[in-house]
């Protein structure tokens, strides 16, 4: 995470955005880029099969979809708006994607698989140095620069903070807020809108560009000048919450039947226990290694008294036949034995 522009999680892959390519990690830690023809991306988004990002190409913004299966880009150019964030839902039926734009108004513009404009939905009057929308089950919050609301018209949630917001991250009944806590410095804050209680602060550190965020595996990623992880266990999640193990994937379920079915397997398990029994344990392969050891055993003891009655006795004809037959023995047998 060096360089990079946005991160996002689907609850199985990791993906990073930097300015030349979207590098995918697995649960196996397999490391997989995929090139981008694009100058930078500004913020990617990810639901199923499918990513979703904004990017900058010749000072000009556009938004892409990336098909992550047949790894297939398609692009949108010449918006009538700067998009400031954006969002994917999938539909897991249909295996299609709806992405969202908005702007810094908190207008989003409605795009299919396609990228073809299909509706948009209402934002405010005014507009923000920095805005963000947070999304679950049920659940849907709107950060400007200094509140967060549930809906663009509502009440904002009672948690004053030192400085301007500049990203929130939904995780089941908290939010994790990263604010500008002093000069060019960073803090994330956990917040239970259930409770509407503050109740931990992490100090991030650095940053001097566009923060990015995300949860993956229980752990929080975020994309800054100086990128960092934090693992959720240091903040105020009982082990229930620790254990949903990651993400809201924003996935449209509503017209999903499971069809579950139940069988049984033909299986014998008193023949197949019979059968585990009567196997035979090969040991030839042993006892003949354990020959060649005692035979090498013997020559090595041999041909040591040898050496040794040669070192005290003068050497004869005898000794020097006897050695060199010893010697001929031995390499006949390596010859035979190993090649």
């Amino acid at each position: 995470m060096i360089g990079t522009t946005g991160v996002a999680s689907n609850g199985e892959k990791l993906f990073i955005a930097n300015n030349t390519k979207i590098t995918t990690i697995d649960r196996s830690e397999k490391q997989t880029d995929i090139p981008h023809g694009y100058d930078h991306i500004e913020d990617i988004a990810v639901s199923g099969n499918f990513l979703a990002g904004i990017y900058v190409k010749d000072e000009q913004y556009g938004i892409f979809l990336l098909d992550l299966i047949n790894v297939t880009y398609t692009s949108k150019e010449n918006l009538s708006y700067e998009p400031y964030r954006i969002m994917i839902e999938t539909n897991l039926s249909e295996n299609t994607p709806t992405v969202y734009a908005m702007d810094n108004k908190f207008k989003r513009y409605i795009y299919n698989s396609f990228l073809i404009e299909k509706d948009t939905i209402p934002g405010g009057d005014r507009a923000y140095d920095e805005v963000d929308i947070a999304k679950g089950p049920g659940k849907e919050y709107f950060m400007s620069t200094r509140e967060i609301k549930p809906t663009l018209s509502g009440n904002k949630l009672p948690i004053e903070l030192s400085g301007d917001f500049l990203k929130i991250q939904l995780y089941l009944d908290h939010l994790f807020i990263i604010y500008l806590s002093h000069y060019n410095m960073y803090s994330i804050v956990q917040y239970n809108i259930k409770t509407q209680e503050r109740l931990n602060e992490i100090e991030g550190g650095y940053f001097s560009t566009r923060i990015y965020m995300c949860i993956h595996r229980n752990t929080l990623y975020i994309s800054s000048t100086l990128n960092r992880t934090i693992s959720l266990s240091q903040f105020s999640l009982t082990a229930q919450e620790l254990g949903t193990g990651g993400t809201f994937v924003l996935f449209n379920t509503e017209s999903i039947k499971p069809n579950l079915t139940e069988d049984t397997l033909d299986i014998d398990v008193t023949k197949m226990k019979e059968r585990r029994e009567l196997y035979a344990v090969d040991t030839k392969t042993a006892e003949k290694s354990y020959f060649k050891y005692y035979v090498w055993s013997a020559f090595a003891i041999l041909f040591i008294i040898l050496i040794y009655i040669s070192v005290l006795f003068p050497a004869t004809g005898k000794v020097n036949l006897i050695l060199l037959v010893i010697l001929l023995v031995a390499a006949l047998f390596i010859l035979r034995s190993y090649i």
